[in-house]
């Protein structure tokens, strides 16, 4: 019975963490639970740019598995697309992961921990060193941007797919929140 109880409780933490990541838009970030497995979320990283545009045509995908004693154990992070910094489905060594779980705070959540893997590919020139972590060329980064959606299109088409659905379903909240909105606002001048 008390496997049960905490199989409800992470499945509900775990749906919290999803819609609290989706409730505002952030330009970068698409993400995706698994329906299947409410502990596996999936992200993708799009147009982040960089210091040198490196990854500016980039669509990156990354998968965040939740530990059994999620929030009180750090999740697990794998870039499922070649970024040139970070190794295809091994854990990535970030400052929030499974690697510092003396520096981990739950309280990030998702959209915290996904903000935390984009500064990771954003400010690769300031990291020391890492596992499974490469010491790239602004060249080797934009190749691999160059032929990112390429490669997700070939290698993880159907949870592209599923992530740019997903996405289309909740932003599509994010527009009737700003209407009503402005017209609250419009109300309250009189137009």
């Amino acid at each position: 019975m008390k496997k049960a109880s905490t199989t409800a409780r992470s499945t509900k933490i775990a749906l919290a963490h999803f819609k609290k990541a989706t409730r505002e838009p952030v330009e970068q970030l698409k993400f995706y639970i698994d329906p299947d497995n409410v502990k596996k979320f999936y992200v993708m990283i799009h147009h982040a740019g960089g210091n040198d545009d490196e990854y500016q045509d980039g669509e990156y995908i990354a998968r965040i598995e939740l530990p059994e004693d999620f929030p009180f154990s750090p999740p697990s992070f794998y870039f499922m697309t070649p970024t040139g910094l970070y190794a295809v489905e091994k854990k990535v060594c970030i400052s929030i992961g499974e690697y510092h779980k003396d520096e981990y705070r739950a309280a990030l959540g998702l959209l915290g921990f996904t903000k935390e893997l984009l500064n990771g590919l954003i400010g690769w020139k300031e990291m020391g060193g890492g596992i499974n972590l490469a010491k790239p060329k602004i060249s080797e980064l934009k190749s691999c941007a160059k032929s990112s959606v390429e490669y997700n299109t070939k290698h993880n088409a159907a949870l592209r797919t599923n992530i740019n659905e997903c996405f289309e379903l909740y932003s599509a909240k994010w527009k009737l929140d700003v209407d009503a909105i402005d017209q609250g606002y419009r109300a309250r001048l009189g137009l």
